[in-house]
């Protein structure tokens, strides 16, 4: 099991932003919590979707990207069919969704939803989505580790599991980097035409974020 902290911080570590302020072949490297504090002035923010984001979410379900990465479905629909789709999977399995927006910016730039709430066991999973214009900015990383966070604080998990397809590569190289527990590998469970791509599922426990946002009050002190 990762030790406390350590995938958090190495998720902020690897992804395209934070952490690659230096050069290439520089020695020079930001600590952890200096990247923390830095970044987190340009944060995000978390709330509950509602029925007036329906049409940015039609916008994103209807997508390529999230149709190839975040999704079994593969159809288009319309903004009822989405309203529709949306209320059978809060009824089926969809334990809570949010928007996630930049800081001091009002503009949606994702969404991320946890399904498959076991209270039982204590485990759910996990999916994110960001728009194609605000990747490669660390946004994701912050949304996702906050988002954590907070089922953990409220809820009694023991790990939260995230599903990633083969050639999700990106994805793949970050969870890895920052290890995350690869727990299983389901061969050919995506299939693309007539190829079939394996899914693998990862999970990140609650010591490995229990101490991730002290520096949450931390910058808040400093605004």
């Amino acid at each position: 099991m990762p030790r406390a902290a350590t995938v958090a911080s190495s998720l902020l570590e690897t992804c395209d932003v934070v952490g690659s302020s230096h050069r290439k072949g520089s020695s020079h490297r930001m600590s952890f919590s200096q990247n923390m504090s830095a970044k987190w002035k340009k944060s995000v923010q978390l709330r509950p979707i509602t029925r007036s984001d329906l049409h940015v979410l039609l916008k994103w379900r209807n997508s390529e990207s999230f149709t190839r990465f975040c999704s079994k479905r593969r159809d288009r629909l319309t903004e009822v069919e989405l309203d529709r789709e949306l209320q059978a999977d809060f009824a089926r399995d969809r334990h809570r969704q949010i928007l996630i927006s930049a800081h001091n910016d009002q503009q949606p730039i994702g969404t991320m939803y946890s399904y498959g709430y076991s209270p039982e066991d204590g485990y759910l999973f996990v999916t994110i989505y960001l728009d194609e214009t605000e990747r490669h900015r660390g946004l994701g990383v912050i949304a996702f580790i906050k988002f954590c966070q907070q089922l953990f604080d409220e809820l009694d998990l023991f790990k939260i599991y995230m599903d990633v397809y083969e050639y999700n590569t990106t994805v793949l190289r970050q969870l890895r980097r920052a290890g995350c527990a690869e727990e299983g590998r389901f061969r050919g469970h995506r299939r693309d035409g007539e190829t079939r791509h394996d899914t693998l599922r990862f999970a990140i426990y609650r010591d490995a974020v229990r101490r991730t946002f002290v520096y949450r009050k931390q910058a808040s002190s400093r605004a």
